[in-house]
């Protein structure tokens, strides 16, 4: 007989297959946490990592007398199976990868995610988003775009807030400022969770700290709360079973833990952990850019609650600065909270997050029943503001931005206006009714010079007696087919305040030129009077290429986009190693598995003595584009466009420098103000010449 809960309580579509017994395929999206990465001999090892723990109860569960298999394993050492058992079996497919955002993550769904049509899919992003990288707006976009399309293939799944990192991006670890790090994930966690509800799947926390610390206990003092959080969390999380810890990546025994978790929230919809709740809060915006947050604890229970609680960093944009408190909220009782944070200038541009209406605010809670973090969302005050972020193609002579104000208090704002941006003012009033929202539109002119290739700055909009906000606002001048653009230094290249103009072709820079006829797209490298050199074991010269080449009206859409990589391992003229192309290489509607066989990349040395490289991608690649299907229409149009990126990098010829690839030898077109893979941080190509001078914009 099966055991009774498992029949009452599991709530998925796969539910029925698993009942009979049947065999039931499951597929994990996710990054390196989903992928085992670790310091020890179990790297990468699938089937201990979470997703197979929790399939291997599920497998329990349902009587799957032959386990969990993995359908493919990353090297021949790793075993398909924890134990060599026979019978019904779940079948079990990793495709996460190391480094991943929920961009690449919808790139890998597109395109391999459904070979084998599974009937699960595990969907785990977030962790790596939260460092920068992916904007909660764009984040919450993209994961909707992933969910939407599992479940338009047929599939369930489960949706997993992300795990949470103890130190910062670049590694850098303090047990005082864990506040500044733990919470940079829980709102895309929060996130997850409410997006999972609305479209009705089930979401598991992996981020909760309850996994691996201890609750409060009378005798921990305030000034030890922190430091003995962090402590814990390096013990049974953070440590490798060789000693080793990384403070981003679990180990083993983790992965143990919150593989059970996944189950038991499932069976047993354990999701109510603590009997406080966090309240809605308010976020007031200073002047400065300093913030201030109120929120309350309630006591739900009917025992007093002794507990402490820490302020969290819930963006990259501000810091805590309050220490944590500690409280007893008695039965059916609230405690008001305060906490302030701060913030600089640039920190504000393009970090605080661009949406109004989904920001989170994590609190760090410890109490005898549990040491978790409570997330909120918060409303900023007097207003907020609303941003469409992202890529506006072909802009001309006027730069128009319109974001959506919101004020939740209850009393009316009014007020003046202005937004500045490379030196222009822009300049309106409000009138805000109570709980209201207003639009209003900023303009300002691109620059008059033909000359000027690439113009960045912050836009900064303030309101008389209210906050100002800042965005990243940069334009990108459209290329045009056989026109000579300069790549930009990557020791050089700037945001702020940089008015890029055509560098004459003498100095030691790369400059590309891109051409098209009825066979072929050309991508050419002039390396000028830069050398390449060679070194053992060392590649010579690295190029990374990105084309959106999705369909007329469908580039201009939020999505994510692949990258080639060509690489060339000596300096003598010659062919180069295009690597195997990855998943969507052109956008996400090129699901099919192109081969690299097509492309071609030749080094060659000029009359006069210069090297330069070309790179040949045949027509037919892009099937989805019009320049695939009908050239004739699109050569000469001004209109047909790709979204294009490219980066060369070369390698440094002093045998001793400690950087082989350093800033000063690496050239590119578009630095992105987000991640690279989001298609609207690309700049564009027009298949006619002369070029029309149009601009593309970025706001971040």
């Amino acid at each position: 007989m099966l055991p009774k809960r498992g029949l009452k309580s599991i709530s998925l579509d796969a539910t029925p297959k698993l009942i009979a017994r049947e065999p039931v395929h499951v597929v994990a999206l996710g990054d390196s946490i989903t992928n085992l990465f670790a310091l020890d001999d179990y790297h990468e090892d699938w089937v201990r990592s979470y997703p197979a723990i929790f399939l291997d109860k599920l497998a329990n569960e349902f009587m799957y007398t032959g386990g969990v298999r993995l359908i493919r394993t990353k090297t021949k050492k790793h075993a398909t199976k924890l134990l060599p058992l026979a019978g019904p079996e779940i079948t079990y497919n990793n495709l996460a990868r190391n480094g991943a955002t929920v961009q690449r993550g919808l790139l890998r769904t597109a395109s391999r995610a459904f070979l084998n049509q599974p009937d699960l899919v595990l969907i785990n992003f977030g962790l790596n988003d939260s460092n920068g990288s992916v904007p909660l707006d764009r984040y919450e976009e993209v994961l909707a775009l992933l969910i939407d399309m599992v479940r338009a293939k047929g599939a369930d799944c489960i949706v997993l807030g992300c795990t949470f990192r103890t130190a910062d991006p670049n590694g850098v670890y303090s047990a005082t400022s864990l506040p500044d790090f733990i919470g940079l994930s829980r709102p895309y966690a929060a996130l997850a969770r409410d997006l999972a509800e609305k479209r009705g799947v089930f979401f598991a926390d992996l981020g909760d700290p309850r996994f691996f610390v201890k609750p409060l206990e009378e005798t921990d003092a305030l000034d030890d709360f922190i430091l003995k959080v962090g402590a814990q969390l390096e013990q049974k999380a953070f440590l490798f079973e060789n000693g080793e810890a990384d403070r981003l990546h679990i180990g083993r025994s983790a992965h143990r833990r919150l593989g059970s978790a996944i189950h038991q929230q499932l069976v047993d919809h354990d999701t109510t952990h603590s009997s406080l709740t966090l309240n809605d809060a308010i976020l007031t915006l200073a002047p400065d850019g300093g913030m201030v947050a109120e929120a309350s604890l309630t006591n739900s229970s009917d025992q007093p609650i002794s507990c402490q609680v820490a302020p969290l960093a819930f963006t990259l944009s501000h810091r805590p600065v309050s220490p944590a408190i500690a409280c007893t909220i008695l039965p059916g009782e609230f405690r008001a909270l305060r906490f302030s944070y701060a913030a600089t200038e640039e920190d504000l541009a393009h970090l605080f997050p661009a949406k109004a209406g989904t920001l989170y605010l994590p609190l760090l809670v410890s109490s005898p029943e549990a040491t978790t973090t409570l997330t909120t969302q918060a409303k900023p005050r007097p207003i907020g503001v609303t941003w469409d972020t992202g890529m506006t193609v072909n802009i001309d002579k006027t730069i128009e931005i319109k974001p959506t104000l919101s004020n939740p208090s209850d009393k009316p704002f009014s007020g003046e206006f202005t937004a500045t941006w490379n030196g222009q003012e822009s300049r309106g009033s409000v009138s805000i009714p109570s709980e209201g929202k207003q639009q209003i539109t900023i303009k300002f002119t691109p620059p008059a010079s033909s000359q000027v290739e690439r113009i960045g700055s912050n836009l900064v909009l303030t309101f008389s007696d209210g906050p100002r906000f800042v965005r990243k606002l940069e334009l990108i001048r459209n290329l045009g087919l056989q026109e000579w653009r300069t790549l930009e230094q990557g020791s050089a290249y700037q945001f702020e305040g940089s008015n890029r103009i055509e560098s004459p072709p003498s100095q030691a820079t790369v400059r590309l030129k891109v051409d098209a006829d009825q066979e072929k797209l050309y991508l050419t490298y002039d390396l000028g009077s830069l050398a390449l050199s060679d070194a053992e074991d060392q590649l010579t010269a690295v190029i990374q290429i990105q084309l959106d080449g999705r369909a007329y009206g469908k580039r201009q859409a939020p999505g994510p986009v692949g990258e080639m990589v060509i690489t060339f391992s000596s300096s003598s003229d010659g062919m180069g190693t295009v690597n195997l192309l990855g998943d969507c290489i052109f956008g996400v509607d090129y699901t099919a598995d192109l081969s690299n066989k097509g492309i071609s990349a030749l080094a060659s040395t000029r009359p006069d003595g210069k090297r330069r490289i070309m790179v040949s991608i045949p027509r037919k690649y892009f099937y989805c584009h019009e320049y695939g299907r009908v050239p004739e229409q699109a050569i000469g149009n001004g209109n047909s466009q790709f979204g294009i990126n490219t980066f060369i990098s070369l390698l440094d010829p002093d045998p001793k420098a400690a950087i082989r690839f350093p800033n000063n030898l690496q050239f590119l077109l578009v630095r992105p103000l987000v991640t690279k893979y989001d298609a609207e941080t690309l700049g564009a190509l027009e298949l006619s010449n002369p070029r029309t001078g149009r601009w593309a914009m970025h706001l971040f």
